[in-house]
């Protein structure tokens, strides 16, 4: 996760993880933060809903302030609702 002194609380990059599904062979991405909560067998395949998936490509911390700078938008915002 990378985050700027300057931000709006809850601001932050995270870093991405792309897999793909070994069933129906489609790939997606989701944010390391949403999987850390996430239950046994997560993630699964938005696509076909299965869990056989295989992490292909990721970003590290050090990447993710150049990786904004470059790509635009990377900030995730989550608001929890009371």
């Amino acid at each position: 996760m990378y985050r700027e002194d300057g931000w709006i609380e809850g601001h932050y990059i995270d870093n991405h993880v792309k897999y793909e599904c070994r069933d129906c062979e489609r790939q997606f991405i989701i944010g390391e933060k949403l999987l850390e909560d996430a239950p046994l067998g997560y993630p699964v395949c938005p696509y076909c809903g299965q869990s056989n998936v295989e992490r292909i490509s990721w970003t590290e911390d050090d990447q993710l302030g150049e990786l904004g700078a470059e790509m635009g938008c990377l900030a995730i915002c989550m608001d929890e609702e009371n």
